[in-house]
């Protein structure tokens, strides 16, 4: 939604969330289930979306309910846990990314008390890794210092360039005295 432009997109914002590309090796997919393709596997999570989208909530409430005491004891120490982790594992100094992260840790305790409470047929391994790899991708796009609205500056500008290259000077005229109906002087 926020590459489309349909919400707009703020440095506070980016701050404080993961943008999630759909990238992987298989298109969407890390790994395809053998047997399937990459196509068959999408089909597949559409068709199981559609029809349970929304049902556990119910059962996650009650289960939140009926051990309330036990997850508001334990929640807080293992957020900051989760937390510490991935910003070890990940190497994360920086107090942005680490903001991040704590976020990341809290949906990710949210994944081992489904798994925990027999919600979501996970180990907490593979909540860990899933978790890791979406930090792992977040953190690679970010090697360049790109945040999504220098993205979308430097989107725009490559735009401009393209639509108005004619009002450009060539590199071999760069010292020349005429720039006249060039972007970026005056006449």
């Amino acid at each position: 939604l926020l590459t489309m432009g349909k919400v707009p997109l703020n440095e506070g914002i980016a701050a404080r969330y993961f943008e999630i590309h759909a990238q992987a090796p298989m298109g969407m997919f890390h790994r395809v289930p053998e047997g399937r393709t990459p196509m068959q596997l999408a089909d597949r999570l559409k068709l199981v979306c559609s029809k349970y989208y929304g049902v556990i909530w119910d059962t996650w409430v009650k289960t939140i309910a009926d051990h309330y005491e036990e997850i508001r004891d334990s929640l807080p120490k293992l957020i900051n846990a989760r937390h510490a982790t991935l910003c070890k594992e990940h190497g994360i100094k920086d107090p942005v990314t680490q903001r991040m992260v704590k976020g990341l840790a809290g949906w990710m305790c949210a994944g081992e008390i489904a798994a925990e409470y027999g919600l979501l047929p996970c180990s907490k391994d593979e909540i860990h890794d899933a978790f890791s790899l979406v930090l792992v991708e977040h953190l690679e796009r970010r090697k360049n210092a790109n945040t999504p609205v220098g993205e979308q500056v430097l989107n725009a500008l490559r735009d401009v360039l393209d639509r108005q290259r004619n009002r450009f000077p060539a590199l071999s005229a760069f010292n020349s005295s005429d720039q006249a109906g060039l972007l970026g002087y005056t006449t």
